[in-house]
């Protein structure tokens, strides 16, 4: 029970508190009004206009990349209630097409993404979409070789991703790691981190975006195993692609290209096929992977840098055989396609060295001079190129994070020593309370040795005895009463302290250790107090016994929930007499058992109704079950059958005991069914009248 007491401000003349409370109202309305705007402008997204925008968008891009940015933007002027989600989409999109495209504005482009979101970058609303226009920075650095200013963004994109814990958005982090190392020419590091970037965004919502990417990182793993020489393990990831590829034939309808992209990539996947049997010596079966490419990727929808590359490997094949003929006429297409791409260097590289080979085996010694000069050059470029500085994944990464860290480290320290003085304060309380019991039980001990001296006046000793019993039971109360109340301050501090997203392991651990003992401690002094009171003459009204129960159920569902537990409840509603906060105590008990007991993930079911003159509490769970030998004593006050939690919880076997008075005490009845290792069903019975 709490008393309340008039502060003295409430005793100032009446109009004071009049335009106070106006003012409060007034703050309080404008505060909703607001939020509610803040809502609907920046957190909500109007997901199938845009939807639909970008699915036809998807349908131009093949034969149009240009168009389709114009497309997308078009679509975001022409509706008027686009919000900054929106916004930001369409944004991402046109980055998307300028990065596949090579084209160098994607810079300007996503550094616009980030100032779009400049306002909303510990929003967590706004969290997928921050990391993402962070990450798509760090692949634009990673383009332009600038490592370390890549992995700076892709760390601060993964403290953004911490926030929402969203595996599909963690695989575009997964992705850059893998990108990194296949540069390196790293390509056993590169291949797990394709698998881990395959296994995330299997949780994303599956459209023609994250297909297109699952099937590119299924066929890079088979590239990196077949750089590594492993031709078995490339090929079982080749057949992947090409199964993965099968299986998604007509499942975009709403993307007119989509069967054209995947007829396309697997041509790709042929001439990668190709490349393991012409390694493996069986040049027939490679030539014949090879045409099937060249095949796929001559027509409309082919792509034409795979052609290319497909045509100057055949052709490769053909000069080794002799069949300089056919190299000859291969060479010239190559080259007739690079005319139309120009920025494929390595291509033309390529091209270069068979044509030499090519015109000296024609004898054609005039015409080489004309490519030996251009093809030094290039070589000469390309090299000074690769020579550029590489950068340690891990050594790199470590460095950013260290630097995070110690921006924040002072604080921590500060902190610590907080932590330490809370820690010394709530061991003090724990010796007081200690010596207090103590205290009490000496006490105790001497009282009944004066009653054993007294043995000739028996009346007067047992009435002694009784008064002596009454002081200690009262002494008891007023200390754990006492106790409890600056107990319950230190465990609220704590948990404030727990919800610090900055708290390292160390400390994190300390608090847990913390918050353990002086929950320990409370539950400890609740049973102390619980058991030491009377009920008799006790106070009974008129409850909603349904409302009663889902209240407590509401505060233990946290408890549940650390255990990945679920509580499903069922109620009847019925009004019943009854003593509301001991009967809050016993479903308190029983739930707080049930949690105790089951194994993480478990269902813990109660069910209320009423049968006949009597209303009806039911409590089952699926824990681990009392034994057969320990059912007869678990009503005993301070019993042995006391157990340990499934997560280490403690027990001091007085709650059931409690719950049993409580019960009889309404003239109620409270038994149990159980089976070891199936779980418990307790019941309790409590009269309608």
């Amino acid at each position: 029970m709490c008393c309340y007491f008039a502060p003295r401000e409430l005793r100032r003349p009446y109009g004071t508190f009049i335009v106070f409370m106006r003012l409060l109202i007034f703050l309080l309305v404008f505060s909703i009004l607001a939020s509610c705007k803040r809502d609907g402008r920046d957190s909500f997204s109007h997901t199938a206009y845009f939807d639909q925008a970008i699915a036809t968008a998807e349908n131009i891009r093949s034969h149009s990349p240009q168009h389709a940015m114009q497309y997308v933007d078009s679509s975001l002027k022409a509706f008027p209630k686009a919000t900054l989600k929106d916004r930001y989409r369409v944004y991402a999109y046109r980055e998307e097409i300028l990065y596949d495209n090579q084209d160098t504005s994607a810079a300007a482009l996503a550094d616009s993404m980030l100032w779009l979101l400049r306002k909303h970058t510990t929003d967590k609303d706004f969290a997928q979409e921050y990391a993402n226009a962070l990450f798509r920075k760090s692949q634009i650095l990673m383009w332009k070789r600038d490592f370390t200013h890549a992995f700076e963004y892709d760390f601060k994109a993964r403290e953004s991703l911490e926030k929402v814990n969203d595996p599909c958005m963690m695989s575009q982090y997964t992705n850059t790691l893998a990108m990194v190392s296949f540069r390196e020419e790293k390509y056993e590091e590169a291949a797990g981190f394709m698998k881990q970037a395959v296994g995330e965004m299997g949780s994303c919502k599956e459209d023609f975006r994250v297909f297109r990417a699952t099937q590119g990182r299924l066929d890079d793993i088979g590239v990196c195993y077949f750089r590594l020489g492993m031709y078995d393990s490339a090929l079982i990831y080749y057949s992947k692609a090409l199964k993965y590829l099968d299986a998604h034939v007509g499942r975009f309808p709403e993307i007119s290209t989509a069967n054209n992209f995947i007829e396309g990539a697997r041509g790709v996947v042929f001439g990668n096929i190709g490349d393991i049997f012409l390694a493996k010596g069986d040049t027939a079966t490679g030539d014949k992977y090879y045409h099937q490419d060249i095949a796929i990727n001559s027509l409309s929808f082919g792509d034409p840098g795979d052609l290319r590359c497909t045509q100057e490997k055949l052709a490769n094949l053909y000069l080794a055989q002799g069949r300089i003929a056919e190299a000859g006429s291969l060479l010239a297409a190559v080259r007739t396609s690079l005319d139309k791409a120009p920025g494929d260097k390595e291509g033309l590289l390529k091209w270069y060295a068979l044509e030499l080979d090519y015109l000296n085996r024609i004898h054609a010694t005039q015409e080489m001079y004309n490519y030996i000069a251009p093809y030094l050059k290039l070589r000469d470029s390309l090299n000074a190129m690769k020579q550029l500085p590489t950068v340690n994944l891990q050594e790199e990464y470590a460095s950013v994070k260290t630097q995070y860290e110690l921006i924040t480290a002072e604080k921590e320290n500060q902190r610590k020593d907080f932590y330490l003085i809370i820690f010394l304060s709530i061991s003090i309380l724990l010796v007081i309370i200690a010596f207090l019991l103590w205290y009490s039980w000496r006490r105790t001990r001497k009282l009944n040795g004066q009653v054993n001296l007294q043995n000739a006046e028996m009346e007067q000793t047992l009435k002694s005895l009784n008064e002596s019993q009454k002081e200690n039971a009262e002494l008891m109360q007023v200390v754990a009463h006492d106790l409890r109340n600056p107990m319950a301050s230190m465990i609220s501090i704590i948990s404030i302290l727990q919800e610090n997203p900055a708290l390292g392991a160390d400390d994190k651990e300390l608090l847990d250790l913390m918050n353990t003992s002086s929950q320990h401690a409370m539950d400890m002094i609740t049973d102390l107090m619980s058991s030491n009171t009377s009920f008799e003459g006790m106070k009974k009204e008129p409850v909603d016994i349904s409302s009663l129960i889902k209240y407590c159920i509401d505060l233990l569902r946290y408890r549940a929930a650390e255990k990945g537990q679920r509580i499903i409840i069922e109620t009847q509603p019925a009004v019943v007499a009854l003593n509301r906060e001991k009967i809050w105590r016993v479903v308190n008990n029983l739930v707080g058992n049930a949690v105790k007991f089951s194994e993480s993930g478990k269902d813990i079911t109660i069910h209320a109704y009423r049968k006949g003159d009597e209303y009806i509490i039911m409590v089952r769970d699926e824990g681990i079950g009392i034994p057969e030998n320990l059912q007869r004593r678990v009503f005993n006050m301070f019993t042995n059958a006391r157990r340990i939690g499934t997560s280490g919880e403690k027990s001091f076997g007085m709650g059931l005991a409690i719950s049993q008075k409580i019960i009889e005490a309404h003239g109620g009845r409270i038994w149990f069914e159980s089976e070891t290792g199936k779980g418990t069903t307790f019941y309790v019975a409590l009269p309608m009248r």
